[in-house]
């Protein structure tokens, strides 16, 4: 395990041989082609390296890991990674899900910034208070699909339905506003992913989940630079890029 963990690290810092390893294949148009990648090609050892399961006894081997972390932050839907990989939509969206688990804990921090809504406290009661005030009053309003399907689907004019909390718990016009606008960002993300059905989670731990998920994808797009055909430059390893983040989401999951 120690060995595999070991190229899984040396193979996540090495955009460029990344992109070597599989994401050549044209996908959707957003993968680079084979003419635009230079380098050595890779040797019969770390092709067999490459095909060795990602863990133990496991379905999912390394390389397929790695393309899925690199689809995963640059936020592409999960149909395309099994198209990509070859693997069952089940099996990559239990990979997603890890990987999403994953951004939760402190190392990926600086991706979602949820910690800036704190800032200037230094009680940790207060802190405690007002972040569980955050996800729960915010939770409480994505959980109601129902809401916000309705005013997709233009069967109700206001975005605020009648029994919504946000006005009586957020006060203001303009916080209310901003938070419909996250709450309804996170909805159209995961729609675009094609990540559904989670019905049966806490409503606040999922919101919590989501909001996470989907500032740490935006702050890794924002933060990349972005090739003509939407692809993130595999020579772009800056703090807070794409490549940067699906190499800390591999090493999380090996580690």
């Amino acid at each position: 395990m120690a060995d595999r963990a070991s190229a899984v690290k040396r193979l996540a810092g090495r955009p460029n041989q990344l992109w070597k390893m599989g994401f050549a294949k044209p996908l959707s148009s957003i993968m680079l082609s084979g003419q635009e990648l230079k380098g050595r090609p890779l040797n019969d050892r770390m092709r067999a390296l490459l095909d060795r399961p990602l863990r133990p006894n496991g379905k999912i081997t390394i390389q397929q890991a790695v393309r899925l972390s690199y689809n995963f932050a640059l936020g592409l839907p999960l149909a395309h990674s099994a198209e990509a990989t070859g693997l069952s939509r089940k099996s990559v969206r239990e990979m997603s899900v890890e990987f999403r688990e994953h951004l939760t804990r402190p190392e990926f921090n600086e991706w979602h910034r949820s910690n800036v809504l704190l800032v200037g406290i230094t009680d940790p009661e207060q802190e405690a208070l007002i972040r569980t005030t955050f996800f729960d009053v915010l939770g409480e309003c994505h959980g109601n699909e129902t809401c916000y399907r309705n005013y997709r689907l233009g069967n109700r004019k206001t975005r605020l339905c009648r029994k919504c909390p946000l006005p009586a718990k957020l006060k203001h016009a303009e916080t209310v506003s901003g938070a419909t606008e996250a709450i309804d960002l996170i909805h159209l993300f995961y729609e675009r992913l094609g990540w559904r059905g989670e019905g049966g989670h806490d409503p606040v731990q999922l919101f919590r989940r989501r909001f996470i998920h989907t500032s740490a994808i935006a702050t890794a797009r924002a933060n990349t630079r972005m090739l003509p055909n939407g692809a993130a430059d595999p020579r772009d390893s800056g703090f807070l890029s794409v490549n940067t983040l699906a190499k800390k989401l591999l090493e999380a999951v090996v580690s």
